[in-house]
């Protein structure tokens, strides 16, 4: 019974690891966030599903299908038989992965098994069961995944079909199949290894379901919901970082203020949905070219205003920011068939660290330096760029 329990346990932490591994990972592939940027967040880097990648991924899955076709399941009071599970990464592998992975997984999981048959010696039907078996569930998951099933539709379509292609497997090797232990062994086999596949699956399910809410409940936190940008808390988060980092590296940073020139007469003449497409126009354009790792951070931080923190080493703020300001004029914005213009006013105050400076600051002092930077912008005519510079 103790090698039964500990047979599932490996193999389930083998194949649930697997899975939540690929899911994870498809999931950081597949984020568009123009905003995702690991420079104010210490991270170990992201991994891109390259072809490469999945071609790697594929073969360490496939190492991994074949030590769990090492560790098989015995099952107690019944003949010796044991059960091979070696098979159920292969759908996890492409279900939360991709095809690639998981034709990379089947292929080097047949090779290495026929590898292992030719040392020890084996039956035909091990080398038939191998090649046939293995590639028919690559097939099986390749549809499921193409036809787009939700989990659970996907779950028990790929089990049903499994256990119909193992039963005709098994009839024909075992013929005839229908002899009480012959028929036994099947009902036993097969028993055990829905309940593995169910298990898994269900455990994978609660672990994704969890992490979906965690993630609403920290996008509902973090990120404006109008334009996508992150809101005014996260703002002052980046703000703390980029004055941590000045005070502690002896460095610099900038913090920059802008506002969308004359925008209530936008909301009074032409509505107020014409008012919130302009500002997700302004955070479209202001985040467009900007590559993901690059700064300055885009927040929107309350109305018509919007903010932007630039970390050290800054690159030339003021060149960015006027280059911003002078193109908003070539990217049209329109409502109802209607051309819009839209200028912005900018404030933007650069902080030095001098190391034999004793005078000291505050986040909220560096906020004020740009928003009044703003203000002179916009008491000067709108339509412009004004800088400050200081050393702390």
């Amino acid at each position: 019974m103790l090698n039964f329990v500990n047979a599932i346990l490996v193999n389930l932490s083998i194949i649930v690891s697997i899975s939540l591994t690929l899911y994870f990972l498809s999931i950081r592939q597949s984020l568009k966030d123009s905003q995702l940027e690991t420079g104010f967040i210490n991270t170990s880097g992201m991994l891109s599903l390259t072809k490469t990648h999945q071609l790697i991924l594929g073969v360490i899955v496939g190492i991994l299908c074949f030590f769990i076709s090492l560790n098989k399941i015995p099952v107690p009071l019944y003949r010796g038989i044991s059960v091979d599970v070696r098979y159920l990464p292969i759908f996890f592998s492409i279900y939360y992965g991709s095809i690639l992975i998981g034709v990379t997984n089947g292929t080097t999981l047949i090779i290495l098994k026929l590898i292992q048959y030719s040392l020890r010696g084996a039956f035909a039907y091990e080398y038939f069961n191998n090649v046939f078996l293995t590639l028919s569930l690559v097939i099986l998951a390749s549809i499921i995944k193409k036809q787009l099933l939700p989990q659970k539709r996907a779950v028990f379509t790929f089990l049903i079909v499994a256990l119909t292609i193992r039963f005709i497997i098994f009839s024909i090797i075992f013929y005839p199949i229908w002899q009480l232990d012959k028929f036994m062994n099947l009902v036993v086999y097969m028993t055990i290894f829905s309940l593995v596949f169910l298990f898994t699956a269900w455990l994978i399910d609660s672990s994704i379901s969890i992490s979906k809410r965690v993630h609403i409940y920290r996008t509902a936190s973090i990120y404006d919901h109008l334009t996508k940008l992150y809101n005014k808390e996260s703002f002052y988060f980046f703000l703390d970082h980029a004055y941590n980092d000045l005070i502690i590296n002896q460095s610099s940073c900038g913090v920059a203020v802008i506002d969308i020139d004359n925008f209530k007469s936008i909301n009074d003449k032409y509505g107020h949905l014409a008012g919130d497409q302009a500002l997700t126009h302004v955070a479209n354009f202001l985040t467009k070219d900007k590559a993901p790792t690059e700064s300055p951070r885009i927040c929107r931080i309350g109305g018509d205003e919007f903010a932007m923190v630039f970390k050290a080493p800054i690159d030339d703020p003021e060149s960015y920011l006027k280059k911003k300001l002078s193109s908003i004029h070539h990217v049209e914005f329109s409502f109802n068939n209607q051309s819009i213009d839209i200028n912005l006013s900018c404030g933007l105050a650069i902080i030095n660290k001098d190391p034999y400076s004793e005078s000291k600051i505050s986040t909220d002092d560096l906020f004020t330096l740009a928003d009044t930077a703003l203000y002179d912008a916009k008491r000067n005519g709108k339509n412009q760029l004004i800088v400050t510079h200081h050393n702390i």
